[in-house]
């Protein structure tokens, strides 16, 4: 059985996700609210998290749960927030499913570089520097009081890797504040700046950087641009195309890649960047990230044992 800490906490997080999927139901359905809790079913959910434990896995779980266990146990830097609550070996299965050893192959060699996984087959790049990760709407001086500066920070990106490519719409690994009425967005898509100040000034900014792993952008199969109404933007790759600082706006106007196509894809995001891998990184990238994975594998609470 799992451990009082164990149950006391990651099932009653478990618990709490699964009333508040049925909480919409509750208010709409007086008449049939006691119904509804009753079939809440506490042993569905208890049996989930021995099964955890006794197959030493996490999958066929439902992605719903996965993420309530892994939003309830870490922050997006990737520090663990109750871990002095959770038990050893629920952590390192956790992990070992989190952290995927990936082949990956440049000019004939192939090394492994760790992603993490996130839904199952979804993997994230996790980005060391997330300071540096930065995407931004500012809010023009004549909307202050409605709209604010949206402002995007990133700790993981999202990567298909058969083809290095990025989703620079994915938030699932990120913090943001602020909110744009322009375009209804509490986010704005990795590599992409807006702004509306007034024609062809670029206020928006936007800083993107892969230092730390052994990836850089890879300007052969996409580049930036700028498009909007008076828009005016730059963009400029450094440290051997693994940073590229962007400024972007307009009356109004954004900044992001050449592969959206419109407003609308700027906004939303996609499948737009490409990665090439730095040959002389990747050795050096690959040991810091199992290293780095083995730092995250904390010991849990000492003494906290499953029987």
């Amino acid at each position: 059985m799992p451990t009082n800490d164990l149950r006391e906490n990651v099932i009653t997080e478990i618990a709490s996700f699964t009333l508040r999927k049925h909480l919409k139901n509750v208010l709409y359905d007086q008449e049939n609210f006691y119904k509804i809790l009753e079939s809440i079913s506490m042993n569905e959910i208890t049996n989930k998290i021995t099964f955890i434990l006794q197959n030493n896995t996490l999958e066929n779980l439902p992605n719903e749960i996965l993420e309530v266990i892994f939003l309830f146990l870490e922050n997006d830097d990737k520090s663990w927030l109750n871990i002095n609550l959770c038990c050893k070996r629920f952590n390192e299965i956790c992990n070992a499913y989190r952290y995927q050893e990936i082949p990956l192959t440049l000019n004939n060699k192939t090394f492994k570089y760790i992603f993490y996984q996130g839904q199952p087959g979804q993997y994230y790049l996790t980005l060391p520097k997330p300071e540096n990760n930065i995407s931004t709407y500012i809010a023009p001086s004549r909307m202050h009081g409605k709209d604010t500066d949206v402002i995007t920070k990133w700790f993981k990106v999202r990567i298909d890797v058969n083809n290095l490519k990025l989703n620079t719409g994915d938030y699932r690994f990120t913090k943001s504040k602020g909110f744009s009425y322009h375009h209804m967005q509490t986010h704005v898509a990795y590599g992409s700046c807006f702004g509306c100040e007034a024609p062809h000034v670029a206020d928006g900014h936007a800083k993107c950087d892969l230092t730390g792993t052994p990836f850089k952008f890879n300007k052969n199969h996409f580049g930036f641009k700028h498009e909007g109404y008076l828009s005016n933007g730059t963009w400029e790759f450094k440290e051997n195309d693994q940073i590229v600082d962007l400024k972007g706006g307009g009356y109004c106007g954004w900044t992001t890649s050449t592969v959206a196509k419109n407003e609308d894809e700027a906004v939303a995001g996609g499948w737009f960047i490409t990665l090439d891998l730095l040959l002389k990184n990747v050795d050096t990238a690959s040991a810091a990230a199992t290293s780095s994975s083995s730092d995250e594998t904390a010991d849990g609470k000492k003494g906290c044992e499953i029987y």
